[in-house]
């Protein structure tokens, strides 16, 4: 369940940025460029950089954000959760009125790590799902797997403070699944909003 304290300090960011106070609205920590999965549409892998941040670098861009106003803070990667701070970072950023999401392809999430992310005060958590194993090419994208599939029903069942929802990049390789996937996604109250056109 969305912080309703949150949503009404988010709305008066929104607010104020839509009169003309120059600030802020949207954050994207990305703190790592790397992935346990390569998908033929992303090009985050490719692109030079140097070592990734620390955690305290983290909390300085967090500070930095929040006091120019920003009150949504996204983390997202490459796969953040490959970075063992990223709860850390997570509770460090939701200890204030601010909106914090986690952006995971979700292979490397378990009940231990919904349970800690819960716990550190996530409020949105966006996984990315492009297909349904048995139809498209395999090396398309992001898999609705049976692991998945377990992971979304154990988010369902759960009692998560957090809401989840489902990104998906749409491709002449998934429109005729796409039907099929919204289906499951609703059945489990998991909604599916972010859907992009890509080539």
């Amino acid at each position: 369940m969305v912080r309703e304290y949150k949503q009404e300090v988010y709305n008066n960011s929104l607010r104020s940025a839509q009169n003309g106070v120059i600030h802020p609205v949207l954050t994207c920590a990305r703190v790592t460029r790397r992935c346990n999965i390569k998908c033929d549409y992303c090009s985050e892998i490719y692109v030079p950089t140097g070592p990734d941040l620390e955690f305290d670098d983290w909390k300085r861009v967090s500070d930095i954000a929040y006091n120019l106003g920003n009150r949504d803070f996204v983390v997202t990667g490459g796969e953040p959760l490959l970075k063992q701070y990223v709860t850390e970072l997570v509770a460090y950023a939701a200890s204030r009125d601010s909106f914090v999401t986690i952006a995971t392809n979700g292979y490397l999430l378990g009940q231990d790590s919904l349970s800690k992310l819960d716990s550190a005060g996530l409020d949105f958590l966006c996984i990315s799902i492009d297909y349904i194993e048995r139809k498209s090419k395999p090396e398309f994208g992001k898999r609705l797997n049976q692991k998945m599939k377990s992971i979304l029903e154990r988010i369902s069942e759960g009692d998560y403070g957090f809401e989840t929802q489902i990104s998906t990049v749409v491709t002449k390789y998934n429109m005729d699944e796409l039907p099929e996937m919204l289906a499951y996604f609703s059945s489990l109250r998991i909604p599916s909003e972010t859907l992009q056109p890509y080539g």
